[in-house]
């Protein structure tokens, strides 16, 4: 996903011209994969409740 939006996306003629090409270097790419699975946590488990019968 990194690699698509270093490339500046997919062009399209809907594109926004504001969507540009971020021109990261191999290192940059790297470190920002690094910092982006910094910032996720593994998912939680979460246990449904029992609802009384009707």
């Amino acid at each position: 996903m990194v690699e698509h939006y270093n490339k500046g996306g997919v062009t399209k003629t809907d594109l926004s011209t504001n969507i540009k090409p971020l021109n990261l270097s191999a290192d940059e790419v790297k470190d920002l994969v690094l910092f982006l699975h910094a910032l996720t946590t593994p998912p939680k488990t979460v246990t449904l409740p029992q609802l009384p019968p009707n």
